[in-house]
C-alpha cells in the first residue's frame, strides 16, 4: 500500500481526532462542521461517535455547464472546455436523472490534482440545464441518448464516444479522492482489462452504510493490498480504450448485466487489477429497510440465477441451509468481513448491522431457490439508479438531490 497522500482530507475536509480515539489511517474522510454527535439512531451507540468519519462535499460558486446542441442520439457533442487531441483520461458519468444527481461526482473530479488530463463525458437525453462545478477538467461533453434510455445503453453510447487512452465509467454516488485521477493514469502503458479502485465509505456514519459496504465492496475496501485480482467488482471501473474497441457492439448488452463484462476480459485473459492508491467514496444505503433490503435482492438474485440447473429437493435443502446457516457464516468470516486498516471499523461497532444484512441475504436466498427471482432485480437496480432514496434523513441532507433556490 502507497504512503503518498491521497488529498481525501483535503477534498473533504477534517477534523482533530477525539484523544480518547485510536489513530485513524489517512485514508479517513471527515467532515469540519456536518457532525456534532447527535444523530441519534445513526451509530451503534445511539449516538455519533467523536470525530465520526463523514464526508463533506466542499461548495463554493459553480461555473455553468455551456448549453449544448441537439445532437442525434448516441452522437457526441463537443462543448464547455473542449480541447483538440486525446486526452490520457475519459470519464464517462451517465445523467439520465438530471444534473443535480452527478453535482458531487463531477466536483470531486473538477478538482482532481491531474484534472487538466480528464475529458469528462456527460450522458444524458439532453442538454444539462443549470450549473455544474467543472473545475479544471481539459473538456466538458454531453453524449446525447433517447429519452427512453436505460442504463446499459446510455453507458455504452458514452463508453463509444470516449476518445482517452484510459477511459473510466463512474456512478453518481461515486465520488474519487483528489488524486484518483493521477492514480489511474499511471497505469496508462499497463496491460489490463479493467482496472479497479480502492473503495472508501461516503456516508460512515449508518452501522447499515457499513454493513452493506462491508458486505459488498469489503475484498475492494481501502487498507488492502492492489496488483492483479481475480475478480473485480461490476461498476466504476476503469478500461483501456483499445480493449473496449474490441467489443462496441456488445457493450451495452454487456453492461445489462452484472458482471457480465468482467467476466469477457477474463475469457480474453485481460489482467483485472486493483490499485489501492486511488480512492473512491461510495455512497452506501444507511436506513436499516434500505440495507437489508439490498441483501435481500442480492441473495435472491444470487440464488435464482443458481436453481435454474437443480432439481427441487436440492433446491429446498439450500433454502433451509440459507437461512440456518447464515449466523454461522458470520462467525465463520467475521475476521475476514473486517480486515483492513481502519480499527474503527470493528465486530463490537459494527458487528451486529452486519450480522443482520448476512441474515436477510441468507432469506433472500432461500426465497430466490424456492420461488425465483421475482422482483428481486428492480429492487437490485433500484441501488444503482438512485440510492440517495435508501439513505436516512442525516445523510439524505447531504447527499439528497439539491433543492431549488427560492426566488
Amino acid at each position: 500500500m502507497t504512503d503518498r497522500p491521497h488529498g481525501l482530507k483535503d477534498l473533504f475536509g477534517s477534523i482533530p481526532d477525539s484523544k480518547n480515539e485510536a489513530p485513524r489511517p489517512a485514508s479517513d474522510m471527515r467532515s469540519p462542521s456536518t457532525t456534532s454527535g447527535t444523530d441519534e439512531g445513526h451509530s451503534p451507540s445511539g449516538r455519533g461517535a467523536p470525530g465520526a468519519p463523514v464526508i463533506d462535499i466542499p461548495g463554493g460558486p459553480a461555473p455553468d455547464l455551456p448549453t449544448m446542441p441537439d445532437p442525434a442520439p448516441g452522437t457526441l457533442t463537443a462543448g464547455g472546455s473542449a480541447a483538440q487531441g486525446t486526452a490520457p483520461l475519459s470519464v464517462v458519468l451517465v445523467a439520465l436523472r438530471g444534473w443535480s444527481s452527478v453535482r458531487r461526482t463531477v466536483e470531486a473530479l473538477g478538482l482532481q490534482t491531474e484534472a487538466a488530463m480528464i475529458d469528462l463525458l456527460l450522458v444524458s437525453p439532453g442538454p444539462l440545464d443549470g450549473q455544474l462545478p467543472t473545475g479544471a477538467l481539459r473538456s466538458v461533453s454531453v453524449v446525447s441518448v433517447p429519452d427512453d434510455a436505460g442504463y446499459a445503453e446510455a453507458a455504452a453510447a458514452g463508453l463509444r464516444a470516449a476518445q482517452g487512452d484510459l477511459i473510466a465509467l463512474l456512478d453518481d454516488y461515486a465520488f474519487p479522492a483528489v488524486d484518483w485521477a493521477e492514480a489511474v493514469i499511471s497505469h496508462r502503458l499497463a496491460r489490463f482489462g479493467a482496472l479497479g479502485s480502492a473503495y472508501v465509505n461516503a456516508n460512515p456514519r449508518s452501522p447499515h452504510s457499513w454493513s452493506h459496504m462491508l458486505i459488498e465492496y469489503g475484498r475492494w475496501r481501502d487498507g488492502l493490498a492492489g496488483g492483479e485480482v481475480d475478480a473485480l467488482p461490476s461498476r466504476n471501473l476503469v478500461f483501456r480504450r483499445d480493449v473496449l474497441a474490441s467489443m462496441q457492439d456488445d457493450l451495452a448488452a454487456l453492461l445489462s448485466h452484472d458482471g457480465a463484462l468482467i467476466e469477457r476480459l477474463r475469457r480474453q485473459n485481460l489482467p483485472l487489477l486493483m490499485d489501492d492508491g486511488a480512492r473512491v467514496g461510495i455512497l452506501n444505503p444507511s436506513t436499516m429497510k434500505g440495507a437489508l433490503g439490498a441483501r435481500f435482492a442480492a441473495g435472491r438474485l444470487a440464488a435464482a440465477q443458481e436453481s435454474r440447473s437443480i432439481g427441487l429437493p436440492k433446491r429446498t435443502a439450500k433454502a433451509v441451509g440459507s437461512l440456518l446457516g447464515a449466523h454461522r457464516n458470520y462467525r465463520r468470516s467475521r475476521g475476514s468481513i473486517f480486515a483492513g486498516s481502519d480499527p474503527t471499523v470493528n465486530p463490537k461497532r459494527h458487528g451486529r448491522a452486519v450480522m443482520l444484512g448476512i441474515l436477510s441475504e441468507g432469506a433472500g436466498r432461500a426465497a430466490g431457490y424456492l420461488r425465483g427471482a421475482g422482483k428481486a432485480a428492480e429492487n437490485r437496480a433500484r441501488l444503482d439508479t438512485d440510492r440517495t432514496a435508501l439513505l436516512n434523513k442525516t445523510d439524505r441532507r447531504q447527499f439528497g438531490p439539491d433543492k431549488p433556490k427560492r426566488r
